[in-house]
């Protein structure tokens, strides 16, 4: 991807791809005082019939990027899982208080009680639905 022309979120020129470094493609921009901008493959889809390399955040973003010597620094910038020396979770699978995700427990149980439920039944369905025709749909359903 040398050489290819890098194009933003924001359809503006960026500069030149110059170099490759691990997960990143280095972006040269500036006229009189060129500038070198880390920018992760993850938001890079190169174009190989037009040499172009379309990434998917805007200018500012990569312009204001810190330097590649601060790798953490990068991945935070771009919010990225940058390297931790120290997880607090180790990868055991622990799940933190404030985390989103569920344990897988609570997603068989989900699961099963959704087994039993039959349409129109769902914490998230309307006890009539007029359709079209004006009719209702859970009311006018054949049912085994």
């Amino acid at each position: 991807m040398k050489g290819y022309t890098v194009i933003t979120s924001d359809e503006r020129k960026a500069g030149h791809v110059v170099d490759e470094q691990g997960i990143y493609l280095i972006v040269e921009h500036g006229m009189l005082r060129k500038q070198r901008n880390p920018l992760p493959r993850a938001f890079a889809h190169a174009d190989e019939r037009e040499q172009v390399v379309r990434a998917t955040v805007p200018s500012g973003m990569l312009r204001d990027a810190p330097g590649l010597a601060d790798e953490a620094a990068v991945a935070r910038h771009y919010g990225l899982a940058g390297p931790d020396p120290d997880p607090p979770t180790h990868g055991l699978g622990d799940v933190l208080p404030d985390d989103p995700a569920r344990p897988a427990h609570e997603a068989e149980d989900r699961a099963r009680r959704r087994e039993d439920l039959q349409p129109g039944e769902g914490p998230n369905d309307r006890g009539s639905s007029i359709g079209i025709t004006g009719g209702d749909r859970f009311r006018d359903t054949r049912r085994p």
